[in-house]
Parts: C-alpha cells; sequence; structure tokens
C-alpha cells in the first residue's frame, strides 16, 4: 500500500525524472537565454530520516506540515535557465490534473545535481531528495535514476503552491 507522501500526493507515484520537453501543457514561466533569477534559492539535499507532523529540533518541515525531514548536505540554486509551470500529459497526449514545475539548471548547477543524483542512485537503499524553498521541503521524492541533463520535472505539489514558487521567478 503506498503512502501519502508531502504534498498529499501518493509517494508510490511520485517520482523525479528528467524533463521531457513536449510531455506537459505549459501554464506559465520564464526562459530565454538569459538566467532566471529565483525569489526564493531552492536546494537540493539528500534525506537521512523522515518522521511524522512533529518536526523534531534539526528536520525540516514540508508544506502541509504532515511530515517532516531531517537532511544531509546539498547544494543551493538562487537562478536557473527556465522554469515552467505545467500539467503532466496522459498517453493520448491530454492535460491530466498532475501540477508539474519543470526546471533547467545552470550548467554548474546541472553538475553537482548529476553528481547528487547518480551518489543517491548508488545508495543501497531508495533514497529521497528533498527539495527545500523557504525553510519548507516542497517535494522529496525517491530518486529512480541518475539524471544527467539537469533538466527535471518535479511533480508532488498542488498548483497554488508551485504556481507561487514559478511566479516568484524572474
Amino acid at each position: 500500500m503506498a503512502t501519502t507522501g508531502a504534498m498529499g500526493m501518493d509517494r508510490g507515484r511520485w517520482r523525479l525524472g528528467a524533463a521531457v520537453v513536449g510531455s506537459g501543457l505549459l501554464l506559465g514561466g520564464c526562459a530565454g537565454d538569459a538566467e532566471v533569477t529565483l525569489a526564493e534559492p531552492l536546494t537540493f539535499a539528500p534525506v537521512e530520516d523522515a518522521a511524522g507532523p512533529d518536526c523534531d529540533e534539526g528536520y525540516v518541515p514540508d508544506l502541509n506540515h504532515s511530515e517532516c525531514f531531517a537532511l544531509a548536505e546539498g547544494f543551493e540554486v538562487s537562478a536557473v535557465q527556465s522554469i515552467e509551470l505545467g500539467s503532466r500529459a496522459n498517453d493520448e497526449g491530454q492535460a491530466t490534473d498532475e501540477t508539474v514545475v519543470t526546471i533547467a539548471l545552470l550548467p554548474e548547477d546541472a553538475a553537482a545535481f548529476t553528481d547528487l543524483t547518480e551518489a543517491l542512485v548508488a545508495a543501497d537503499d531508495q533514497e529521497r531528495l528533498a527539495m527545500v524553498v523557504a525553510g519548507e521541503v516542497v517535494s522529496a521524492p525517491v530518486v529512480a535514476e541518475r539524471i544527467p541533463t539537469g533538466e527535471l520535472a518535479i511533480s508532488g505539489w498542488n498548483e497554488a503552491h508551485a504556481r507561487a514558487f514559478v511566479d516568484g521567478a524572474g
């Protein structure tokens, strides 16, 4: 039985994977040749432990305050090549109600992200990667595969939180 994780998504369906251009319906975002500065930095950090809603000292809550995370050292991103809000498309190409934030990292951050995802995949157990914005974990999916491109699609947030994050960029 799958459990419900941060953002109310069925953790069995969560995943962080390489973004597939053209697989979603664009709702808004920032892209272009210039880098996009995020209003709030985005931190990527491996999850060392996850616990219930009452956070102990040193744990970071998710947006719903339903799960808390002890995080290992990661890295912070304050600018990206592009960030877009969209909806996941089903096999017939129709938009679903699943909100997706697609991010293209800058080259130096893409290399760090590739190294981090490679280390998580090589770990013995399924390793989760937390994405932290403004002191709260917005998503903490299991990393299923090494992500070499620095392009990622993050699902699991509700549309209001995703839209606020994307609209704050630029």
